[in-house]
């Protein structure tokens, strides 16, 4: 199957004209912010350090869907900002787009992917260095393109904290998609071809929004459902995904970002 190429719609990248609304005409700047900060896409998680001694709360980042709280905690003498990240491509970028705004320069997100390998253990980590843009959001901050490729010194910093804290990982390319249900075989077939391990929600689309507003950013995924298989296997997706590894995710993380 041949990968679709990306349409004239999509090829309508436009740097140079100024936006009609940006981040700040929301209030979204604050002098105090910490400088790095952490999403992830669980909210048991979440939950778990908010509840931590020594976490406050920043502020909040509201929606019509309601207020989503920011917190901060310290971690080897500096302050980072973590918090509960959207699901999704235009929402998850809309989000680090606003966390910009607010003075967060170097940003680490980590949640769950779908593997395309079943030979991915449920738990293991990923590293994406590349994601194939199966999504129309990061369209309207990069140029048009198949793929777009993590800062390599991103890639370089997780994998200086995963091999000495000893956590076992991957690197590879992950495929992000705006459509869970229509993760269809044939393109499941045409992603392994193309070098993807993984699929993913938000990944391409981030690391367009990270590189257009030049801020640091950095990405880590786990293995959940499994895609290569007879048979769709949900495997770790549920609920509380991550959270029995929660503490080895968050460590990497607040690491990773101190390292940025």
């Amino acid at each position: 199957m041949k990968i679709e190429k990306y349409t004239n719609l999509l090829n309508g990248f436009d740097p140079a004209s100024p936006a009609v609304i940006s981040p700040e005409d929301f209030g979204y700047r604050m002098d105090d912010f910490p400088e790095m900060a952490v999403l992830c896409f669980t909210k048991s998680i979440i939950d778990k350090f908010a509840s931590l001694p020594g976490a406050r709360m920043v502020c909040d980042m509201g929606s019509a869907n309601g207020l989503r709280p920011v917190w901060a905690m310290p971690y080897k003498g500096r302050e980072i900002a973590f918090c509960l990240a959207y699901i999704g491509a235009p929402a998850a970028a809309g989000q680090l787009d606003e966390l910009i705004a607010f003075g967060a320069r170097k940003i680490v997100v980590f949640g769950s992917c779908g593997v395309l390998d079943r030979e991915l253990a449920d738990g293991h980590i990923i590293i994406p260095e590349s994601a194939m843009r199966d999504e129309g959001t990061s369209y309207h901050y990069a140029p048009a393109s198949d793929e777009i490729a993590m800062d390599p010194a991103s890639v370089r910093a997780l994998r200086e904290v995963m091999e000495e804290f000893g956590y076992p990982y991957f690197v590879g390319k992950t495929w992000t998609t705006d459509a869970l249900y229509r993760e269809t075989r044939a393109k499941v077939a045409a992603r392994r071809a193309a070098g993807c391990c993984v699929v993913d929600m938000e990944c391409s689309a981030l690391i367009a929004v990270a590189q257009f507003r030049k801020a640091k950013f950095a990405q880590f995924l786990y293995a959940a459902d499994n895609l290569d298989a007879e048979n769709w296997q949900q495997r770790g997706l549920t609920m509380d995904q991550g959270l029995a590894r929660s503490d080895i995710y968050m460590q990497a993380a607040f690491e990773c970002a101190m390292r940025l």
